[in-house]
């Protein structure tokens, strides 16, 4: 306005309307008008065929040639009976995998004299050295201990014990053939064990 100084916009409603959808974001338009619109062009248009011509669907194999000529022959192998089933070896079934045995834990002893040891399932549970078919001995026992255990355990089948000086054990067999003498610490433990093969006299 020249007389006011203000600033007046003399653009009418529809410029205004125009220009502000102008001033939109808008979308770009991948082809031109003319390649989208084309008079005289169908959109769906029809080859020109015959009506001698036909249409078949074809049937295409992904297979490489080698792939094809494995499949012929497992095809001709399943089909061809053998002249001599008898002679056809027949594979054995596979055996489960079993995962190796742990050899048994010993101890050895100054008389070179190794033995075995069980150890117990239960934790407060006792190792046993095996001695003959039937008895056995606690690694960890006072002589005094194992005397009683041998009377109460072994007496009756045939076995029978002697305590020998403050530390030392003697258990012989049934026929006295034999026996082993056992020597403890002072931390009432197996510290020796002796193989005694002349009969017990006396």
């Amino acid at each position: 306005d020249m007389f006011t100084g203000e600033w007046r916009d003399p653009r009418s409603s529809r410029q205004k309307r125009k220009d502000r959808q102008r001033q939109l974001p808008h979308q770009l338009e991948m082809f031109n008008q003319r390649e989208i619109a084309q008079f005289g062009v169908r959109a769906n248009p029809k080859l020109p065929l015959s009506p001698k011509t036909q249409l078949e669907l074809a049937m295409e194999d992904p297979r490489t040639e080698e792939e094809k000529e494995r499949d012929r022959m497992r095809e001709a192998q399943a089909l061809t009976y053998p002249l001599f089933p008898d002679a056809q070896k027949q594979e054995p079934p596979e055996q489960p995998h079993e995962a190796p045995k742990e050899p048994p834990e010993t101890i050895s002893f100054p008389s070179r004299v190794t033995l075995p040891i069980i150890r117990p399932e239960q934790p407060d549970g006792e190792i046993l050295i095996p001695l003959f078919g039937d008895v056995d001995i606690q690694l960890w026992s006072s002589r005094d201990e194992a005397y009683e255990r041998v009377l109460d355990n072994h007496w009756r089948l045939g076995y029978q014990a002697y305590p020998v000086g403050n530390d030392q054990l003697e258990i012989w067999l049934r026929d006295q053939s034999g026996g082993v003498l056992i020597t403890y610490s002072d931390m009432e433990r197996v510290e020796n064990i002796e193989w005694m093969d002349q009969p017990r006299l006396g």
